[in-house]
């Protein structure tokens, strides 16, 4: 599990220009709010619907239409992630999406937005063992961002150009959002880049974790 910033207004792709033209732009937009995605996969290549927190105190319906299925909403003031959204989707978003076998090993960094102690005492009744990444390590030891978030965060940028392009004079707002996160999410969220991102992980021996049956 890991969260991750998807800008309002992306940096435009790279233009392929003929040497000598001056007559050239990419269209982006103004506000540089980010919203926030947390995203959760398996070593399997299978992936929890995602959570996207907004930085409003209401969710207007506009806000969800196109949504990727099975989302689930979370607000605060920063558009951040805290202990009680942590808490929310853990117990209401993980805990419904994750298979009946346990124990379940929960990889994260050790921010402490993830940590309170209702969150731990459910996580122990619900026989789901948390363990904290390596501080200063996430670069390499995180799947997410192995495999994932890069090209996630490229898709993004390429729908949000393509969306500028194709309606002049409208730039990506939260109301527009949902639709084209949902593009950006199908294309870059698939089994072959979860499970390289775990692969990825597999080749740094220091940071190789390794799940014990006691049964």
């Amino acid at each position: 599990m890991d969260e991750t910033g998807l800008p309002l207004s992306p940096k435009p792709p790279k233009l392929l220009c003929k040497t000598g033209s001056r007559a050239f732009n990419a269209v982006t937009g103004g506000d540089k709010s980010q919203i926030t995605i947390v995203g959760c996969v398996s070593a399997g290549g299978y992936q929890v619907p995602p959570m996207v927190i907004y930085d409003r105190k209401t969710l207007h319906a506009d806000m969800v239409k196109g949504e990727v299925g099975g989302t689930l909403y979370g607000l605060s003031q920063k558009g951040w992630i805290d202990q009680e959204l942590f808490r929310l989707w853990f117990k209401y978003h993980f805990l419904r999406y994750i298979p009946p076998e346990r124990p379940v090993i929960l990889l994260m960094d050790g921010h402490s937005t993830h940590y309170c102690p209702e969150t731990m005492v459910l996580a122990a009744k619900e026989r789901v063992v948390v363990f904290a990444l390596p501080p200063n390590t996430t670069h390499v030891s995180q799947p997410l961002d192995k495999g994932c978030f890069g090209p996630l965060k490229a898709a993004w940028k390429s729908v949000c150009h393509e969306y500028c392009v194709k309606n002049p004079g409208r730039a990506v707002t939260r109301y527009t959002f949902s639709e084209l996160f949902s593009q950006a999410w199908m294309q870059s969220m698939n089994m072959r880049n979860i499970i390289s991102g775990f692969m990825v992980v597999s080749m740094y021996d220091k940071y190789r974790f390794v799940v014990y049956d006691r049964s």
